[in-house]
């Protein structure tokens, strides 16, 4: 994890600190990479919880809207009686028309309004 590297270059950082042969020069640009290390922690640190709070979002979204979810590819499987029926309560819908000569309709993208 991320963490650990951070924590290890910094432990790294802190004993060449430490070290009298070194010159100020370097010495200040190891405390220059120390403060940017400490910067990436906090924006990982800020990441890591935005993701969850997101997560739980959508997760919630996803109860409330009642959707089946696939990684993915979110997928809805309905008769063609349910499916005409969705079709003409959908307020969006993306399809394409299949180039033979079966003409069959894919539907790519459908909003369906929740039933609750």
């Amino acid at each position: 994890m991320a963490y650990t590297h951070i924590r290890n270059a910094l432990s790294i950082i802190n004993s060449l600190l430490g070290n009298d042969k070194l010159s100020k020069d370097i010495k200040l640009q190891l405390v220059q990479v120390k403060k940017e290390l400490y910067d990436a922690q906090d924006e990982l640190v800020w990441i890591r919880s935005r993701s969850r709070e997101i997560a739980h979002t959508v997760k919630d979204l996803i109860e409330v809207l009642g959707i089946e979810v696939k990684i993915g590819n979110p997928m809805i499987k309905l008769e063609k009686d349910e499916l005409y029926e969705k079709l003409l309560k959908s307020p969006y819908i993306e399809a394409t028309l299949s180039p033979d000569k079966e003409e069959k309709v894919k539907i790519e993208k459908i909003v369906i309004p929740s039933e609750h």
